[in-house]
């Protein structure tokens, strides 16, 4: 996220309105100069800024492991892992536009629920089924930002994916 001022000020960044996402998706600002991430489903995010251009300082993240559940608190060390623990993942192959589930455990997958950026549901895919790799193609969307969301016997996971249009 970029963000240019003409003199020093301060800055607000706030969710105004939010249409068909889920309340499970978390939305955090993060500042990659203090390290810190804002949960902006509570509450807006102030700051005093220097005049200029912040071209890499902000970042929206999505419930993707890189902020702690809590982020103002700090993640307590954990044990290193002796085996590498694996997870079900999805991700999106732009080049064949499809998704690739990646399920080691093979967990049991209800549905994969795909939304633009706005939260308007296009397409959902339903019982893709527990193969420990699996290929799904979806439909042909614009460039912009998607998110899809996999609904599994454990829960639900989110991705936020980038189409590019050829």
């Amino acid at each position: 996220m970029a963000v240019k001022t003409q003199k020093q000020g301060s800055l607000s960044i706030s969710i105004e309105a939010l249409k068909n996402i889920p309340e499970e998706i978390k939305i955090f600002l993060q500042d990659k100069q203090n390290n810190t991430f804002y949960n902006l489903r509570e509450k807006d995010f102030t700051s005093d800024i220097a005049p200029g251009n912040c071209l890499d300082r902000f970042a929206i993240v999505f419930n993707d492991n890189s902020a702690p559940e809590d982020p103002t608190e700090p993640e307590e060390p954990t044990e290193p892992e002796t085996e590498k623990e694996e997870k079900l993942s999805i991700n999106y192959i732009s080049s064949l536009r499809q998704l690739v589930i990646i399920n080691p455990n093979q967990i049991k997958i209800h549905s994969i629920i795909l939304f633009d950026i706005n939260g308007k549901k296009l397409e959902t895919i339903y019982a893709p089924g527990n193969q420990k790799e699996k290929w799904l193609k979806i439909g042909k969307y614009q460039t912009g930002v998607y998110i899809a969301r996999m609904l599994s016997e454990t829960g639900s996971l989110s991705k936020v994916f980038i189409v590019k249009a050829p």
